[in-house]
């Protein structure tokens, strides 16, 4: 799969750049090769991740928790996902989220991503009608 992906990308760089050397196309075409690998992976976490949330049900707001997930370029999560202790498993969820966030920085810095770098709070969540939410 990686190398069907690795030389898709290499012809349709070759193919799209008139200028430039080979070597150049090349290395462009790793790093798109490359991107391409973590955003699979980053679909599998992601959803291995719901999986593991199922639905966030609570009896009260000490079971409710912020989930940290992707990365923004200056650092820290892009977003946060709401779960339960009551029904999920903290540390699974945490190295999880911490791979996540590893795989996106990573691919941040493989797309040259650029940010505003402001620094996104974790929320203060709550048990509403026997479910987690943002307060």
């Amino acid at each position: 799969m990686r190398a069907l992906l690795t030389r898709l990308a290499v012809l349709t760089l070759l193919s799209a750049c008139g200028s430039g050397s080979a070597s150049d196309a090349l290395a462009s075409a790793g790093a798109t090769a490359k991107v391409a690998e973590i955003n699979a992976r980053l679909l599998v976490l992601e959803a291995d991740i719901s999986t593991k949330i199922l639905k966030p049900l609570c009896t009260s707001d000490a079971q409710c928790r912020a989930l940290p997930m992707g990365a923004r370029s200056c650092g820290g999560p892009d977003r946060y996902q709401a779960y339960s202790t009551q029904v999920s498993n903290s540390a699974d969820l945490e190295r999880l989220s911490a791979e996540h966030q590893r795989l996106s920085a990573q691919r941040n810095e493989l797309e040259g991503t650029m940010g505003i770098c402001s620094i996104l709070p974790a929320p203060a969540m709550r048990c509403e009608s026997l479910s987690c939410v943002v307060r």
